[in-house]
């Protein structure tokens, strides 16, 4: 009768195998040539009929004690399906069905070694006990003791265990128990009284908690965020995750901030066919710090949500709120959160199939320390609808852009508007080039009402015709950049636009906007971003590109345009009715880039110039420079001097090894007009074969920013902050997902080998 305990280990194995499953980080590949090199290979093998299996046995010494019974002694090998079970002495019961073993008793199987000094095993695979355990599991880099180990039916039971991924003689951390039980059939484990140790000192208590043996989820701790604010003191987050249901979960996250109190925050999400979304929201009472100009019970949320009613009909829903003005500079938690000056609310249900789109929506803003008069306006409904018959007529293409809106403020003038565009054109297109003579015509019509401003007409209409003509050739040859066999094309491009004047000073700006100017706005037929203004235009816009390419056409080595517009004629419509007539004869020369001096090395850069006053109006260059995934440096600057307006930064990043396993990480940010730091980060990373830590300060300008992110003049308030993270490979870290994300968004190229996912 074959002995069937080896099923029951096996399945321990896995289980234990998998338990780190939500912490897991693989060890990084620097690091990895001083540390042991471990083999990762998935378990694929298929359940087994152990009592079809065919069992070999030897011993040097082998004896039948009555019928049922027979002892093995010295050398005692077992061999089943590539199992294999040695021992000094073996016993099997036949009339009791069981095994056991003693003695320098080992069991190994693809990725696991177990040894012990005793085994008592159910040849029917019910239950096994090995005490004085010792696991290894070889393809998870993971081992660990259990005085006495016990599996019976789905439940393990490890008594005095210990578990940690770091090789032999490190001490770099454990985690040790009273007791580990894992459940199989829930895919998941809990231990009583457990320490880690870091070097062999507990540096952290658990009475009790639970933890993954697989990809199914479950209620339990995840691990805390932790930082200091020198406004608010420490700052700590402890979440807890809800396993509710397979299709949505929650997280309850208790936040103790030191200075001004507890705050709790909750997120919900939900997944299913047809809808799925997430739902957050935090709430600080009796905020100690809090201004006296505001409720000191703080609180926001928000709503994301989708519902894809069928193949056509969708649902949008984005929604949030503060309780204040003051909530993100206070709560933030970086640069960007605590300059966050507006909050939204939006509904959509939409339609769309091969030719349209078509959306019903309501929209509602508020601008945070902003006065009342400047608020956005409100949007209920705003109806948009887009199609598009490229083969309407032949080869006319159709396309039909609009949209019926409802305004509403409670100090600027509102109203109702309607906008259409239909548009005809005739895309000619032939491998070495393309001609698409268009013409549009737009149409919008005003319905307005009084509140507190003048008005001198309640009804305006406005009717436009658009007319383009946009004509581009592709040339390419054989050639050579860095000494690399390339193929360069050549593709110059003329954009013509005409587009009469119509008097527009009348019109109320409901949602327009004019966009920063660039390369690709030349070869737009509106310079207004917004129904409210359609720009007159008798111009030309001439651009030319260059790109090189490798010789396969899989990689863009380099890529060079350049562009002008010609003016004919005065532009009198202007975004503001006060704005002077723009009389200038030709746009700036608009230059973008994009250069990879080696697989090592990239620059890209934007330069708009004015020929007229020689003087560059907006520029921006960005140098990367990444060997390899640890070293980087990033150089970036960028600046903009137009409309009575200069502003000028300049910013370094990097990452950076100084000896063996520690690293440098930083960012600084300089405002070179106003001659002040806007964001610096400087933190340091030690990896080490199974554990890791990190440690970042931050300093960053707590003022408002102008819709190209430069700091506005005056603001002088910095806020300072301490990021830690200890992490224990195999099993998770302390500090959180913030500071990873943190680091990614302000290092371009970093990636976090201590915790990747």
């Amino acid at each position: 009768m074959p002995p069937a305990f080896s099923r029951s280990l096996l399945v321990t194995a896995i289980s234990l195998a998998l338990m780190p499953v939500s912490f897991a980080a693989e060890p990084a590949t620097d690091v990895g040539e001083q540390c042991p090199v471990v083999e990762r290979r998935a378990n694929t093998r298929e359940p087994i009929d152990l009592s079809q299996t065919p069992v070999k046995a030897k011993a040097d010494h082998s004896q039948m004690q009555g019928e049922n019974i027979i002892e093995l002694r010295e050398k005692v090998r077992v061999r089943q399906d590539g199992r294999e079970l040695s021992a000094d002495y073996a016993r099997i019961n036949q009339e009791e069905n069981r095994l056991k073993a003693e003695g320098n008793v080992v069991l190994s199987e693809p990725g696991i070694e177990l040894k012990g000094s005793e085994l008592d095993a159910s040849l029917s695979g019910e239950d096994a006990t090995l005490t004085d355990a010792q696991y290894r599991l070889t393809d998870q880099g993971v081992h660990g003791k259990a005085s006495r180990f016990e599996a019976k039916d789905q439940t393990i039971t490890l008594d005095d265990a210990t578990f940690t991924s770091c090789p032999e003689g490190d001490t770099g951390w454990q985690l040790s128990a009273d007791q580990m039980v894992l459940d199989q059939a829930e895919g998941w484990g809990e231990s009583w009284n457990t320490v880690i140790k870091v070097a062999d000192l507990p540096v952290f208590y658990v009475p009790w908690m639970t933890f993954p043996i697989d990809d199914r989820r479950r209620s339990g701790f995840l691990f805390p965020s932790i930082g200091y604010d020198a406004d608010n003191g420490v700052d700590i987050t402890t979440p807890y995750y809800l396993n509710l249901a397979p299709h949505y979960d929650a997280t309850l996250s208790p936040r103790i901030i030191q200075r001004r109190g507890v705050m709790l925050g909750s997120e919900f999400r939900y997944l299913t066919d047809s809808h799925n979304g997430v739902l957050f929201g935090e709430y600080l009472p009796d905020d100690n710090l809090a201004d006296d100009s505001i409720d000191p019970n703080r609180w926001s949320y928000q709503v994301e949500h989708r519902t894809q009613f069928n193949r056509h009909w969708y649902g949008l829903i984005n929604a949030a709120d503060v309780s204040d003005d003051l909530y993100f500079e206070d709560l933030g938690r970086n640069i960007d959160i605590a300059n966050q000056n507006t909050v939204t609310r939006s509904g959509i249900l939409g339609f769309q199939d091969r030719h349209w789109r078509i959306s019903l929506e309501a929209f509602e803003a508020d601008a945070l320390q902003t006065t009342e008069i400047n608020q956005p306006y409100s949007k209920l409904p705003d109806v948009r609808l887009s199609s598009r018959y490229p083969k309407f007529l032949g080869p006319l293409s159709f396309n039909l852009a609009g949209s019926v809106t409802s305004f509403s403020h409670d100090l600027k003038i509102q109203g109702d508007r309607v906008d259409m565009a239909p548009q005809l054109s005739l895309p000619l297109e032939w491998i070495w080039g393309f001609i698409i003579p268009s013409a549009k015509y737009r149409y919008t019509e005003y319905e307005l009402e009084q509140t507190n401003q003048a008005l001198d007409e309640n009804q305006l209409t406005r009717e436009t015709p658009i007319y383009s003509l946009d004509t581009g050739m592709f040339f390419e040859r054989d050639a050579k950049l860095f000494g690399r066999p390339m193929v360069q094309t050549l593709e110059p491009r003329l954009y013509y636009l005409n587009v009469p004047f119509r008097a527009q000073s009348d019109i109320p700006l409901f949602d327009t906007t004019e966009p920063t100017a660039s390369y690709s706005q030349l070869f737009r037929d509106n310079r207004f971003i917004g129904a409210d203004r359609q720009g007159d235009a008798d111009q030309l816009s001439v651009g030319i590109s260059t790109r090189f390419l490798s010789a396969d056409g899989g990689v863009e080595w380099a890529r060079v345009s350049v562009a002008q517009a010609q003016y004919f004629a005065d532009r009198q419509v202007q975004l503001n009715a006060a704005d002077p007539v723009d009389t200038r004869s030709v746009s700036p020369y608009f230059l973008e880039s994009t250069l990879r001096f080696s697989e090592n090395w990239q620059l890209r850069g934007m330069t708009a110039w004015d020929g007229e006053t020689e003087t560059t109006v907006r520029s921006s260059v960005a140098v990367h420079y990444e060997p390899d995934e640890r070293h980087i440096i990033n150089l970036e600057h960028r600046m903009r001097n137009e409309r009575d307006f200069r502003a000028e930064q300049a910013a370094v990043s990097f990452a950076w090894p100084i000896a063996g396993r520690w690293n440098l990480i930083g960012r600084y940010q300089h405002d070179l007009e106003l001659d002040q730091g806007v964001d610096t980060l400087f933190g340091i990373e030690y990896e080490a074969c199974c554990w890791g830590i990190r440690l970042v300060s931050r300093r960053y300008l707590n003022t408002e920013l102008d819709v190209d992110g430069f700091p506005l003049p005056g603001g002088d308030d910095y806020k300072d902050k301490i990021y830690f993270q200890f992490v224990f490979k195999g099993l998770g870290g302390a500090g959180g997902s913030g500071l990873r994300t943190l680091l990614k968004e302000s290092i371009e190229g970093y990636e976090d080998r201590l915790t990747p996912r």
